[in-house]
């Protein structure tokens, strides 16, 4: 039963905070009087429309993520972000979002005082800055442990409920529970890529590799990773040039930059992954840090999603880099592993992007044997 029709019509009127009820796809079906106090919309306006299309372009992608549990019957606890108010300004809002069914409902609550008092503390750039590095790595580790205890707690259940079914001798339903099981299992493998695309270390040795075969053999292992909304493809330059990496690491950079396309595409679209031989020259111009001339064989993971804006592009390589550094929230895992990578072989990354037509990701690695 939606909240707009239980006895507690009351409260959904007089609640200072914002109230949802929306569809499992984010389409909104009712909205509380507050909506119109903090963000300036009315109900009339805001039904029809999608819960994250209020989202700041630079939140998006982890609130594609974050919300990602709901469609496995999961509790989403304390997804923050900045939400569009209708004069074109954001506000910072905390949402408590329950799935039932087909639907959801959720509960935001206005910090942007909050947020502003903590960012107008009068302390120096330096300390503040070395103070939002610890505080963001402490972070990081709270969404970590948020995420895995999510998931497991939804495997917990789901498997004492198969339990009971197969006692019961109803086992088609319990076959559906371990459906959704299996599901969660491959996003907290989704997880550990991240944490380990987000942590690669320093290269020990450097090997030839040719990078359509390592891209071959995890190409199955890519399509899993995606929506089926999203129609992934690899064209493989059949000439490419050998280069000199650490394989491993490579692998883990690709699912990285694959599973950031698959979370910028929430309605669906293209990912396509190519590789290619480029000889860059001095007047070469790319976004992101700069690239030594020279022969590179390029991988590519260019999608069709949200795009960003150019200031997020001249931040994406920093460490712990966040589209929430302005309250502090959240490390993210960010593109600065990726840079890391392409360093550490002797290459470099750009990136292009626009708003609402997607992102390119370039990696120059240098090619091997070459000269």
């Amino acid at each position: 039963m939606g909240i707009s029709n239980i006895d507690s019509g009351r409260l959904w009127l007089l609640c200072q905070d914002l109230m949802l009820e929306a569809e499992l796809d984010g389409t909104i079906l009712a909205t509380n009087p507050s909506w119109a106090t903090v963000l300036g919309w009315s109900e009339a306006e805001l039904r029809g429309s999608r819960f994250l299309g209020f989202v700041h372009p630079d939140d998006l992608q982890k609130a594609v993520y974050d919300t990602a549990p709901l469609a496995d019957g999961m509790t989403v606890i304390q997804l923050d972000g900045r939400w569009r108010h209708k004069d074109g300004s954001y506000r910072s809002l905390s949402w408590n979002i329950v799935p039932d069914g087909n639907r959801f409902y959720a509960i935001g609550r206005d910090v942007s005082s909050a947020t502003a008092g903590a960012v107008s503390a009068g302390r120096s750039d330096d300390t503040r800055g070395r103070e939002r590095q610890i505080e963001a790595m402490s972070r990081f580790g709270a969404v970590i442990a948020h995420d895995f205890n999510n998931v497991l707690q939804g495997i917990s259940g789901l498997m004492e409920l198969t339990r009971k079914l197969i006692k019961m001798n109803r086992f088609e339903e319990a076959e559906r529970f371990i459906e959704n099981a299996i599901a969660s299992t491959k996003r907290a493998a989704t997880l550990t890529d991240r944490i380990q695309a987000f942590s690669i270390r320093p290269s020990t040795e450097l090997k030839p590799v040719q990078l359509n075969d390592a891209i071959g053999a995890m190409e199955s292992r890519l399509r899993n990773l995606v929506a089926p909304s999203i129609d992934i493809r690899v064209v493989a330059s059949p000439t490419l040039w050998m280069t000199l990496c650490d394989g491993e690491q490579f692998e883990q950079v690709l699912l990285h930059l694959v599973t950031n396309a698959n979370d910028a595409m929430p309605a669906g679209g293209t990912l396509l992954v190519e590789t290619s031989n480029e000889s860059v020259c001095d007047n070469h111009s790319a976004s992101g840090p700069d690239i030594t001339p020279g022969q590179y064989v390029c991988v590519a993971v260019t999608d069709s999603g949200v795009g960003m804006h150019r200031e997020t592009i001249q931040k994406v390589f920093d460490p712990l880099f966040t589209t929430k550094a302005s309250d502090g929230l959240n490390a993210g895992f960010g593109l600065s592993a990726v840079y890391r990578f392409v360093r550490q072989s002797r290459g470099g990354v750009g990136i292009s992007s626009e708003i609402g037509r997607g992102t390119a990701v370039k990696l120059y690695l240098l090619r091997y044997g070459a000269g």
